[in-house]
């Protein structure tokens, strides 16, 4: 068993898509299928089918960047 100080914390960061892959909601993790990375790059946006919540590649940046400055802190 891990002691919480030696637990890693998995970022969206840390975790390089493709261009073709799927996006991912940063809050319920649930993908969107039918919707490619390189399409929310380019401007796209959607809505989480389980949350609601709306992502685009700017709002998803905000997400990404306060993960990584999060695992860093931690």
């Amino acid at each position: 068993m891990t002691s919480p100080s030696t637990t890693h914390v998995t970022t969206m960061v840390d975790v390089a898509p493709d261009e073709y892959s799927s996006p991912t909601c940063p809050l319920c993790h649930t993908t969107h299928s039918s919707l490619t990375r390189e399409a929310v790059d380019a401007g796209a946006s959607w809505i989480c089918g389980r949350c609601g919540q709306r992502w685009n590649a700017l709002r998803l940046l905000a997400v990404n960047s306060y993960a990584a400055w999060v695992a860093r802190r931690g």
